[in-house]
């Protein structure tokens, strides 16, 4: 049983690895000659390029916090392991490497993730949960 969970994620990760990395590297117009913003901008204190080992250790603590470790905990004790056993290669897969592919490449302009998710999501609808909790602090401290 162990062994074809195995051999069903290796073919699964291989297979996606080709066709979805292939498709996201025309989303995000991936560039293997791009300078990432650490040799861009380079000021010696936020932005410094770091050893390969430094950064996949960065790479993994990052994508391996709480809700990686515990989601898939919670899912097998509510649901089964088959659940659980998708929501890895799921999430693996389809959000794990989207954010590798970002971290590999480096975000616009030296932003992080959340300036991303900001700059995105004032392009496509007006305003982000900082406008809106902007007003609505505004909205509760007037005097009634």
């Amino acid at each position: 049983m162990l062994a074809g969970m195995l051999i069903v994620s290796v073919v699964f990760f291989l297979i996606v690895y080709r066709l979805y990395g292939r498709f996201m590297s025309r989303v995000y117009q991936l560039d293997p000659n791009k300078k990432t913003p650490a040799e861009e901008i380079n000021d010696g204190v936020d932005y410094c390029p770091a050893h390969p080992a430094v950064l996949t250790g960065h790479h993994f603590a990052s994508i391996a916090g709480a809700g990686p470790i515990v989601g898939p905990i919670a899912a097998a004790a509510l649901f089964g392991w088959v659940p659980a056993f998708l929501w890895c290669l799921l999430g693996a897969a389809f959000l794990g490497g989207v954010k590798g592919q970002l971290d590999a490449q480096g975000y616009p302009s030296g932003s992080d993730l959340p300036g991303l998710q900001r700059t995105l999501l004032k392009d496509l609808f007006g305003w982000t949960p900082a406008d809106f909790d902007a007003a609505w602090t505004e909205w509760a401290q007037q005097p009634r």
